[in-house]
């Protein structure tokens, strides 16, 4: 019998094969689409997902609060992990992370740029990453001590094993190191490691290198103590709250488990990795979405067909069909079409993701490892697809079904709608998302950040120990290449991020600033900063180079004046570094700027003029000219340092960094909600062509009385714009949530106004009108002969 099944099922699959194969495209498409979501969403979920008891393993965060302002900050100090040791019986275990940037290491004539983190001598106890060298429990227990990732061992000592040899660190920081492991990469963990060093190693000078982090090291802990929302962490916050009230901090613990999701909004997080929950909800959403399109697309078109089998349900009935068979059979059709839908998207999915690497990133799974989830996902969407036209089938009468007639056709009809209703309505919020996300990545990229991003490279001076000692003489002859059209030197770049040159800062006469101060960020600039980024000053002046005076005065930043309540700056004076520290003069005030990611408020900021710790050299050039500029200044920075690279970067290149994540998400996002739409559209194709052959002869008879094309054409475009737009009262306001939702990641977004519900609106009308135009065309010019000829 299950061989009758089958042989049926491939002889009406060829008989209406135009149905077959829409109904085919659009699962395949739905199921595809839904298993490359869903690999993603199960890659950002994932991550941590190795590491022994993450959720009794903390990052500690500290909340700093002034009068005006709140920030969460990850870093801690050795006090700090001093007193979570010395003072908490509830942590029982404790380590020190912290990421140092790009240095030079060498071994032999090969030298390699790597990112360096400082670890404690317990990272590995705490982090159970797998060795393929070494052993974890000693790995970093002495000083001076190097883990290598797989890939720096490969550069640095090729396929042999490394530990026990040699290697030197140049350039900023000089020492020898032996390498004591290789730890392999674990590519869904929030912590990026790349070349760890045991925290006390001892630099050439004989200084412990470890110690420059004292007072800005990421602190991890572990507790046994259940974290039972979240007692554990106000146990601990209020216990330091109480013993240093003056600090003004409170103390917040992120669950490892989670802190991939929780961390996305703590700043200076060099070195981690963070996700955003919302994008993960939309990402689940559109995945619910396209799959119920794809079950009321199967839905339609099945109900289609079977009200085209009518014939034949009512034959098989004569020869001894019973009802619970006839379904059985339709459900197995269904079920069949679903199967050979399913092997078609695991592949093109797997496919996608191997060769759509820019989009997918370093996403490490793939949809075959999913596959047990998927057949899931594939059998419920069988089932739900064939079980409403097989019950419908089933319940045909037998006299009906011979004479090609049906009972109920009205019922069966507003089903169809309603289904259709329930489509267009997933259509318009998936519709309104890819705007918004569209609208919103070129609102980030156009955006005035305040400064001139373009044209701009940026130099690494602090990397050289030789150009820091002579920056004045590298600063003047690099402003003598012809391309360059102006430089300046300063203790951080705009775009590099955050800073963690930041303090509480206070008009003079304030005291307890901690509690009464504004949380400022300040850069050391020189004369040439404000005219080299380009920003405008609003009020007042820009540092003068011929004024001595000027070196014990401020630029501030429209957010800071606001925040201080001042509605005339100039003149004011302003402790910039403590109570005790000496009063500046404002003399001037620049517009608002935005140096960090738009995910953030803009950060209240202060300039002052300085001559030490000067880290980064700007270059704004001529734009015709960058071919010519970058060699000279690589020629340049060798006749200064030999030994160290040149590192630099383009601004407007690094600030793209920033939503790097967000713009691959935001493609994800725009690529399956039109894929969505493209579902849509085959169910409506599928569903007119089908109301069109039912009505063939009404057409021809409408046509011999004198209906034209265009009026043969309303009736179809009536109905469909019809259903639409009674699906507009539901499908607004989903769409307005899922919208705010996705704009509440970013402090500035483009407005949820009516202009996006009226254009997707349109839009979508226009879509639908000429999908059905197509479809009606070459009905509306038949013959009315070909289908009159037999009445």
């Amino acid at each position: 019998m299950l061989r009758n099944f089958f042989l049926s099922g491939f002889r009406n699959f060829r008989k209406y094969r135009v149905f077959s194969i829409l109904n085919l495209a659009g699962l395949s498409l739905a199921l595809a689409s839904s298993f490359v979501i869903l690999t993603v969403i199960r890659h950002e979920t994932s991550m941590d997902d190795r590491l022994e008891d993450a959720d009794k393993k903390y990052f500690v965060t500290l909340v700093q609060t002034s009068a005006t302002s709140s920030r969460e900050v990850g870093l801690g100090t050795k006090n700090l992990e001093d007193w979570l040791a010395g003072k908490n019986s509830e942590i029982s275990e404790i380590t020190r992370v912290r990421n140092v940037g790009n240095l030079l290491l060498q071994n032999g004539n090969l030298t390699f740029e790597r990112s360096i983190t400082l670890a404690g001598e317990k990272f590995f106890d705490f982090f159970n990453y797998p060795m393929l060298y070494g052993d974890p429990k000693k790995a970093l227990e002495k000083p001076n001590s190097i883990v290598l990732s797989r890939t720096a061992s490969e550069l640095l000592f090729g396929a042999q094993n490394p530990v026990g040899r040699q290697l030197k660190m140049i350039g900023e920081v000089e020492m020898s190191l032996q390498v004591t492991g290789v730890v392999g990469e674990v590519k869904n963990t929030h912590l990026r490691y790349d070349c760890l060093i045991s925290w006390d190693s001892k630099t050439k000078e004989g200084n412990s290198f470890g110690d420059w982090y004292a007072y800005s090291m990421h602190l991890y802990i572990r507790s046994d103590v259940p974290n039972i929302n979240g007692e554990l962490a106000t146990i601990i916050s209020d216990r330091y709250t109480n013993e240093f009230p003056e600090d003004n901090l409170h103390l917040k613990l992120h669950a490892l488990d989670k802190a991939y999701f929780t961390l996305k909004d703590v700043q200076f997080l060099s070195g981690f990795r963070t996700g955003d929950s919302e994008t993960i909800l939309i990402l689940q959403i559109i995945v619910a979405l396209i799959l119920i399109i794809a079950v009321v697309n199967n839905i339609n078109i099945n109900t289609s067909l079977v009200l085209k089998r009518i014939r034949e349900i009512g034959v098989r009935k004569v020869m001894g069909a019973n009802r619970s068979s006839l379904a059985f059979q339709l459900l197995l059709e269904s079920l069949l079409l679903v199967f050979i839908a399913f092997v078609m998207a695991i592949t093109i999915a797997d496919l996608s993701m191997k060769r759509l690497t820019d989009l997918f990133g370093d996403i490490s799974l793939s949809p075959l490892s999913g596959s047990s989830i998927f057949v899931t996902i594939a059998l419920i969407m069988g089932f739900l697809s064939g079980i409403y036209p097989a019950l419908l089938a089933s319940r045909f009468e037998m006299t009906t079904s011979l004479r090609n007639q049906i009972s109920g056709i009205k019922g069966k009809q507003r089903m169809r709608n309603g289904l259709m209703a329930v489509q267009f309505a997933i259509t318009f919020g998936l519709l309104l998302i890819t705007i918004v996300v569209y609208n919103q990545s070129r609102f980030i990229r156009d955006s005035e950040l305040g400064f001139n991003k373009k044209e701009v490279m940026v130099l690494n001076v602090g990397g050289s120990i030789k150009i820091t000692d002579n920056y004045r003489v590298f600063l003047n002859e690099i402003k003598k290449i012809p391309e360059v059209e102006t430089a300046s030197i300063a203790t951080d770049a705009l775009g590099s991020g955050y800073t963690n040159n930041s303090f509480y800062v206070a008009p003079e006469g304030i005291t307890d600033v901690k509690n009464n101060g504004v949380m400022c960020t300040y850069f050391g600039i020189d004369t040439d900063f404000i005219n080299t980024y380009q920003m405008r000053v609003i009020e007042g002046r820009d540092f003068d180079p011929n004024l001595t005076s000027d070196s014990s005065a401020l630029l501030i930043n429209k957010t800071l004046a606001k925040q201080l309540n001042f509605d005339d700056p100039i003149g004011k004076r302003l402790k910039l570094f403590g109570e005790n520290s000496r009063a500046m003069t404002v003399i001037g005030v620049v517009g608002d700027f935005n140096f960090k990611s738009l995910h953030n408020d803009i950060t209240p900021t202060a300039f002052y003029l300085t001559k030490r710790n000067y880290w980064s050299l700007a270059v704004r050039y001529q734009k015709q000219n960058l071919s010519a500029l970058q060699p000279k200044i690589e020629s340049l920075w060798v006749q200064f340092e030999n030994e160290v690279p040149a590192d630099y970067f383009y601004l407007d290149q690094k600030l793209s960094e920033f939503y790097e994540k967000d713009a691959r998400f935001g493609t994800i996002i725009s690529i399956f909600a039109g894929l969505s739409l493209l579902l849509s559209l085959i169910g409506l194709f599928g569903l007119t062509a089908f109301s069109i052959e039912q009505r063939l002869k009404e057409i021809s008879i409408r046509k011999v009385l004198g209906a034209n094309v265009g009026e043969v054409m309303r009736l179809f475009i009536q109905r469909v714009v019809f259903v639409f737009t009674i699906s507009l009262p539901v499908a607004v306001p989903i769409g307005f949530w899922a919208v705010e939702k996705f704009l509440e990641n970013f402090a500035y977004h483009i407005p949820n106004g009516p202009v996006l519900y009226i254009s997707s609106t349109l839009l979508l009308i226009i879509i639908i009108i000429t999908t059905v135009f197509i479809t009606t065309l070459k009905a509306s010019r038949s013959n009315p002969v070909q289908y009159l000829k037999e009445d």
